[in-house]
């Protein structure tokens, strides 16, 4: 599996992300046994370019068409890996899988509530299995994930990336998780809710669409070469920035979001959230 060793070598290159990148390898394999279904939805090309006109992406995220009982099924298998391992959260883990068995509602109320960011329903589901509500975030969504792609797959002949203006995900309207710099140096985004990158001015925040320079600014890892955090003090907010220039081998970049924790202690160090 071609991410498998994109994971195994980040981890000889990068050694203070071991721990992360190793448990998510995991999770990968249990991920690449996935099989969801796909419900077409039909979107003809008046609507999806009055979408487009309007800002509106392809899809809301709370309204995609999703099969949560592939994704439950996917996010049991991963609580019992998870349980397994040498965590002290592992009790917390063995009650969330024993809530789905019992009732497969529990996982799609969890998976409504992420995708819906209704953060305080999710605390509460958190609190009552005994986990942190950013562990079950984080197990949830990756549960998620196979689903997110197959839905962004199924209509990506409805997705036209090149023509879209904004800061936020044509496909499910998520805002980006990282950016990065093409072979040309042009900038993209990219959406770590259901994988779509989509080209964005350099200069410009993608979270409020400050152009002022005075205000907008980077900052370098001092650790790696390719690596930069952009960051806009109008809105506060940050995001972390590959330059696939500097690389030979591309690296997909939800591994580049894990294998770049210490970007975000950096940035959070320099009071950008």
């Amino acid at each position: 599996m071609e991410m498998i060793q994109h994971i195994d070598r980040l981890m000889e290159q990068r050694p203070a992300s071991r721990e992360i990148l190793s448990a998510y390898r995991d999770l990968l394999v249990a991920m690449g046994e996935a099989r969801p279904r796909t419900t077409p939805v039909c979107i003809d090309e008046d609507m999806r370019e009055r979408k487009t006109r309007e800002g509106l992406p392809l899809f809301s995220k709370k309204d995609m068409p999703l099969d949560f009982r592939e994704a439950a099924r996917l996010l049991e298998r991963m609580l019992e890996h998870s349980k397994g391992r040498d965590r002290p959260d592992h009790k917390g883990m063995e009650r969330a899988s024993t809530e789905i068995r019992r009732d497969l509602q529990w996982a799609r109320c969890l998976f409504t509530s992420l995708l819906s960011e209704r953060h305080e329903d999710l605390s509460v589901m958190a609190l009552g299995v005994g986990l942190a509500p950013e562990t079950l975030r984080f197990l949830g969504m990756t549960a998620l994930k196979p689903c997110l792609a197959a839905v962004r797959k199924a209509h990506s002949e409805k997705l036209h990336p090149e023509d879209w203006e904004y800061g936020y995900c044509p496909c499910c309207g998520s805002g980006p998780d990282m950016a990065s710099f093409d072979k040309a140096g042009k900038r993209h985004l990219f959406c770590g809710t259901c994988g779509e990158e989509w080209p964005y001015p350099r200069l410009a925040c993608p979270f409020c669409g400050n152009t002022d320079q005075a205000t907008l600014g980077y900052f370098h890892s001092e650790e790696e070469e390719g690596f930069r955090v952009d960051f806009c003090r109008a809105c506060s907010k940050y995001i972390k920035t590959v330059d696939r220039r500097v690389f030979e081998r591309i690296v997909p970049m939800e591994l580049e979001f894990l294998a770049t924790v210490h970007l975000d202690l950096l940035a959070a160090q320099h009071g950008f959230q």
